[in-house]
């Protein structure tokens, strides 16, 4: 916004004799006021909701939806810790809840809490809903415990549901290479 104000009115100020702080506090920061408050007020909004969301989230876990979009805007802003705390406080009060379950199976995968994934993601993996995420998550529970061909049919599964995920298709051609099929790990 600065670099919009003509430079005209500090060059006839500078003729005038005015210092360069009088240039910016009489001329500049008046000009300035309409952005500035925009900007402050940007900003307060932000500051405001960073305040509120956990204030809803923490003192009523048991609002699945708030948990749930409080735990993936801070899984976005890169606080997966923080992210997996609200999932765990939510998961007390929706522990049947395979989208609740899902979400916090996936997350403690990431952070090698592998019983807790286990337990989230059998509860998240529903066959009349399949998700290819939380079967593909399954998959990768298994074969970090070292059960190879036993995540095979959960590649599978997941593959068969999004054909053309490349994380799938990676992780389908590991657990075969490792569980000693390298011809079919490269089909």
């Amino acid at each position: 916004f600065f670099l919009t104000i003509p430079k005209d009115l500090s060059e006839a100020a500078r003729i005038d004799g005015c210092s360069e702080f009088r240039i910016f506090w009489q001329i500049i920061l008046p000009l300035s006021k309409p952005a500035l408050m925009v900007v402050g007020l940007f900003q307060f909004m932000a500051t405001w909701n960073d305040y509120l969301w956990p204030l809803i989230v923490l003192n009523k876990p048991e609002n699945k939806t708030a948990a749930l979009s409080y735990a993936r805007n801070l899984k976005a802003m890169k606080d997966k810790r923080m992210a997996l705390n609200v999932l765990q406080d939510a998961a007390t009060y929706h522990s049947k809840d395979p989208e609740l379950m899902g979400e916090l199976g996936r997350l403690a995968l990431e952070f090698d809490q592998l019983s807790v994934a286990q337990r989230a993601l059998d509860i998240a993996d529903v066959p009349e809903k399949p998700d290819w995420k939380v079967i593909s998550a399954r998959g990768t529970v298994l074969a970090k415990q070292g059960q190879h061909k036993a995540a095979i049919p959960y590649f599978e599964r997941a593959l068969a549901l999004a054909p053309n995920q490349p994380s799938v298709m990676n992780n389908l051609a590991m657990a075969n290479a490792m569980s000693g099929d390298a011809a079919k790990a490269e089909e």
